[in-house]
């Protein structure tokens, strides 16, 4: 098996590996063959690499550092980090102080009180 580049996948080739959403859900069993369709579903989902069994890469097998399990476990659990109501206020108060060094005003801006 080797990992590829989800851009120089080609219908036909044959998934090595299950590729599961940041959510864990599982898009495609592994030994599944590629399709147009299929791809374009994938990038989609913001896949960015698979793995694929080619005669190029027979009877190679690659050892994962971490398990994929425990990696989809660790991008569900960033992903609702990223998206909790903790890192959007953070994101906002970043945001409007970013607003006002650009406008030349250098004071930090308070996010639950708007300037006057």
């Amino acid at each position: 098996m080797r990992r590829i580049d989800l851009c120089r996948a080609k219908p036909g080739y044959c998934t090595a590996c299950d590729i599961h959403t940041l959510d864990g859900k599982l898009l495609l069993a592994a030994g599944t063959r590629l399709t147009d369709e299929i791809i374009t579903q994938l990038r989609n989902y913001r896949i960015t690499d698979i793995y694929i069994e080619d005669d190029l890469s027979r009877g190679i097998t690659v050892v994962e550092a971490i398990k994929e399990e425990i990696l989809v476990d660790i991008k569900s659990k960033v992903k609702d980090i990223m998206t909790s109501d903790g890192v959007k206020l953070l994101l906002v108060f970043w945001l409007t102080n970013m607003f006002y060094l650009l406008k030349g005003i250098t004071c930090m801006a308070n996010p639950f009180k708007h300037p006057r």
